[in-house]
């Protein structure tokens, strides 16, 4: 390999590690392991081994093209968590792989631009580090700027914990009453009706209380974080 090939080799090297340990990260959080990551970390290191067996135009190509694909695929997770810099952890573990992801475009492109020879693997890792640990500085800045809720008497208590809501069953007397969110998870949710235009923002490890005037009926709430279909239930109100 030219001397851009073994630069930008080194960054897809540490492109691959930073996969295998975003992967373990975000199992211990979870404390479970979640199949999607599971597969995006899989595929992006046989990627980079394919690259490490023949480093040639075709494997830099094919982990660019990937890298690619995580984002776009992924879209819509990346933005919610990346538009909400509070919730730190789900912020950074998100910053992380898109970061990642970049490198490694950059890093399909070098066989293709002269313009990215030279220094500019060295310069891409040291840039993507600095605006990772920007994106820290800022998370836990905004994380330290949040305060819970204070439960009232009488409030109904709903808990988020690994992406549920339990109980998933409330029962309550038509007319004001509260109800009581608490996030035990690292990273964000929300508690929606869609029916009544409720949507609120519950962060990590933060606890909300919405003020609630309902008639008798039966009314659905939901978490409208993308992946967190299973956060649903209903208050049922008579």
């Amino acid at each position: 390999m030219s001397e851009i090939g073994q630069g930008w080799q080194r960054v897809i090297r540490i492109a691959g590690i930073v996969w295998i340990a975003w992967a373990i990260v975000l199992t211990v959080i979870a404390g479970e392991v979640i199949p999607p990551v599971m597969i995006v970390a899989g595929v992006m290191v046989l990627a980079w081994l394919a690259t490490e067996w023949k480093p040639n135009r075709i494997s830099f190509t094919t982990f660019g093209v990937l890298s690619v694909l995580v984002i776009v695929l992924n879209a819509p997770f990346l933005v919610a968590d990346l538009s909400h810099p509070e919730s730190a952890i789900g912020f950074n573990t998100t910053t992380l792989p898109v970061l990642t992801a970049l490198a490694g475009i950059l890093a399909g492109l070098s066989v293709w631009w002269a313009a990215l020879a030279g220094k500019a693997a060295t310069r891409t890792v040291l840039v993507l580090a600095g605006l990772f640990l920007v994106g820290i500085v800022v998370s836990v800045i905004g994380a330290l700027g949040l305060k819970s809720d204070t439960a009232q008497a009488g409030d109904l208590d709903l808990l988020a914990k690994r992406a549920n809501y339990l109980p998933e069953a409330l029962t309550a007397s038509p007319g004001t009453l509260g109800v009581f969110v608490e996030n035990q998870d690292p990273f964000r949710h929300t508690f929606t009706i869609t029916e009544l235009g409720v949507d609120v923002e519950i962060p990590a490890n933060t606890d909300r209380r919405i003020e609630l005037d309902l008639p008798a009926g039966t009314y659905r709430f939901h978490c409208t974080v993308p992946g967190h279909d299973a956060m649903n239930g209903t208050i049922t109100v008579g």
